[in-house]
């Protein structure tokens, strides 16, 4: 595989994440705002809430864990691609 083909698959997997986590925010606020906006709270609610936290939170986790605990991630997929640049 070229360089230029790796930094574009890098660059394609970047933008999925970051395409993930707005996905994820957009429907957290959605939720929050159905919350704010209801008269009565119920337990799913929260729950729906809940899990577009707990998206998010899976979203950021790879970006924020140390390298040595990084299983995946920017971390990883950086390494990979900073790996192949360096055995040509």
């Amino acid at each position: 595989m070229k360089n230029s083909d790796m930094i574009e698959q890098l660059r394609s997997e970047l933008r999925q994440d970051l395409h993930f986590i707005w996905l994820n925010y957009r429907k957290n606020r959605e939720m929050t705002d159905r919350i704010e906006k209801s008269r009565t709270y119920d337990e799913y609610q929260f729950a729906a809430l809940g899990y577009t936290i707990h998206n998010l939170y899976n979203s950021f986790k790879p970006y924020f864990l140390l390298p040595t605990s990084m299983q995946r991630g920017l971390w990883k997929r950086s390494s990979r691609f900073m790996n192949s640049l360096i055995s040509f």
